[in-house]
């Protein structure tokens, strides 16, 4: 008789190209280094040769022109007839800072995060994470609000059900956009932005661009010292518990002190699989800075008090959202 086949060791998965994923990071240092050096600001003025950005950038005319033909491949240019190169619309809307899907923050941080990839042989030699990156803290905040505004709001707000709620907090909330969605989708919603006091002015004046100042306020504090307040009947936690070590189960035994018994918690996070297979958005952020798995993160959520703690949806970026019932 044929050996039984063993359903764990058959590798029926898709897998990363190889090949393509052990260059890709080429694509993405150009955008970076066309970002960094201004060649997409210098066509929001309009199409110009190669020659003509070098001149006006600073850079050397040959290599100008082979970074903007490589850029021109990716779609976010177009080099017309003429020699001539111009922002696509998807170029113009990435690049354009009046842009409401501007990712010019967005580059800024994934560009200052490079130097911890960089370097991963050796973080993984010395048992480091390469941990948040050091860039300015405005870029920061920009760079969530325009990760966020690209789907991932939009999609929480779809997902979760705060009917008749009136007081969320949103800690460590940033520029405000989860608040902002959800203020949109239920109208009898207020929002409270809980963040460090320099992500004050940068948040009010995210929110205020959506309209929303009368219903979204900002508190100001150390998460690690001082109380979230009391009297919400909801709570977003969003990005903010990154795995063992991250401080999880204070923050959250904080928020569940802050909340009215009925209230709701949601909660999300980039989440490995239980299995701890992927998905690779997760896996790459567990790296990098640090992730719970599914039931972990659950755990914790118990732990603090609350119950029904479930994962109600997997989002399109290794992304999941937890909801839990204060009792």
């Amino acid at each position: 008789m044929d050996k039984p086949l063993c359903a764990t060791d058959l590798d029926g998965r898709s897998t990363v190209d190889v090949e393509q994923v052990g260059w890709a990071y080429r694509v993405a240092r150009a955008i970076q280094a066309g970002h960094k050096l201004g060649f997409f600001e210098q066509l929001l003025g309009g199409a110009a040769t190669a020659d003509e950005v070098a001149a006006a950038r600073g850079t050397d005319p040959a290599m100008t022109e082979r970074l903007l033909t490589l850029l021109a491949a990716t779609g976010l240019l177009y080099r017309r007839p003429d020699g001539r190169f111009r922002l696509t619309d998807t170029g113009r809307e990435a690049f354009d800072p009046d842009s409401p899907l501007s990712m010019n923050a967005g580059l800024a941080h994934a560009r200052d995060s490079w130097e911890a990839w960089h370097r991963l042989e050796d973080l993984v030699r010395e048992g480091k994470r390469g941990g948040p990156p050091r860039g300015e803290h405005a870029v920061f905040i920009g760079a969530m609000h325009d990760y966020a505004i690209r789907g991932r709001a939009q999609w929480l707000a779809g997902n979760v059900d705060l009917a008749g709620r009136e007081r969320l907090l949103d800690l460590g909330g940033g520029p405000g956009t989860y608040s902002i969605a959800l203020c949109e989708t239920f109208r009898e919603l207020a929002s409270t932005i809980w963040d460090q006091p320099q992500t004050e002015p940068l948040a009010r004046a995210n929110v205020a661009r959506y309209g929303m100042s009368e219903r979204i306020g900002f508190v100001a504090g150390d998460w690690n010292v001082d109380p979230f307040g009391d009297g919400y009947d909801c709570a977003l936690l969003s990005q903010v518990n990154h795995g063992r070590g991250s401080g999880a189960e204070e923050r959250l035994a904080k928020t569940f002190r802050a909340m009215v018994p009925g209230a709701t918690l949601m909660v999300q996070e980039f989440l490995l699989d239980d299995d701890r297979n992927g998905p690779l958005d997760a896996a790459v952020f567990y790296v990098h800075v640090g992730a719970y798995a599914v039931g972990e993160l659950l755990a914790v959520i118990a732990g603090a008090g609350f119950e029904q703690a479930s994962l109600i949806s997997r989002g399109p970026h290794g992304n999941g959202l937890v909801t839990a019932v204060r009792p």
